[in-house]
């Protein structure tokens, strides 16, 4: 089937509030405010195979740890079959919030220096969750949409607090020795970063997954009923849609000792 104009994009507004104070008798701070909206017509990245540890196989490069998406922004399925254009209603397109849409991002950071060698530093951040979309996986190995993007809700609100404390002890003119302690996630939040958005089963192959070649996308379908005609039936459904795959790691605390001269 071939759609007029047939176009993947995406359009990002954002509106930003920020006050500053400039390092000023020994303190400074920068307090942030962030609503954005950030939409997409067709996918914003190719779903493959999940790379979270429920499963164990990803598409990966040497930068990152896990990867959501195949890397390279010209390798994407948007047109390779009708399935993926069409949500299970017939409406065309898909067009939504991007996986990696966050409505609300607030930031505070800032420091301070005693006159007698100690030095604070904190960061604190919280944002909106991302939105989380069913995902149905045909026989063609494709994840398709049917409810459209984010039917699902959204991720936990995620907060964090990071805190630097250190102290200097001076060693003479110009030498002196630093204490610095780092701790990352202070109040140990294991927030769910993201919620497993897989309805069938992909790992079992065909006998978990819809067929739609026989579908008349622009009229819609059941998606429900041809997962129940599957060979796996009932039991095609994954026992981990909705659940959290992917947690913000707990505290960490990092120590150094550095000579200065």
């Amino acid at each position: 089937m071939w759609l007029p104009n047939a176009q993947s994009h995406r359009t990002h507004n954002a509106m930003e509030l920020q006050v500053s104070r400039r390092y000023t008798n020994g303190w400074f701070g920068t307090v942030s405010y962030v609503y954005s909206k950030s939409r997409q017509l067709l996918r914003s990245a190719e779903h493959g195979r999940d790379p979270r540890p429920t499963i164990g196989t990803s598409f990966t490069g040497s930068a990152v740890r896990w990867a959501e998406h195949r890397p390279g922004g010209n390798a994407n399925r948007s047109f390779d079959l009708d399935e993926i254009l069409f949500d299970a209603h017939g409406n065309p397109g898909l067009e939504g919030r991007l996986a990696t849409d966050r409505p609300h991002v607030f930031k505070l950071y800032g420091g301070k220096s005693f006159r007698f060698g100690t030095e604070i530093g904190t960061f604190f951040r919280a944002m909106s969750g991302t939105p989380i979309t069913t995902t149905v996986w045909t026989v063609n190995g494709i994840g398709v949409y049917p409810e459209g993007r984010g039917d699902a809700g959204r991720n936990p609100f995620f907060t964090q607090t990071d805190l630097m404390v250190a102290h200097n002890v001076s060693l003479g003119e110009s030498k002196k020795i630093r204490f610095e302690f780092n701790l990352d996630n202070l109040f140990n939040q294991k927030t769910s970063m993201y919620n497993f958005p897989n309805y069938n089963k992909e790992e079992r192959g065909a006998s978990s997954e819809i067929n739609l070649s026989q579908v008349d996308l622009s009229q819609g379908y059941d998606w429900r009923q041809l997962l129940s005609e599957t060979p796996d039936g009932e039991f095609a459904k994954d026992p981990r849609y909705l659940k959290g795959a992917l947690f913000n790691p707990g505290f960490q605390g990092r120590f150094l000792v550095k000579f200065i001269f």
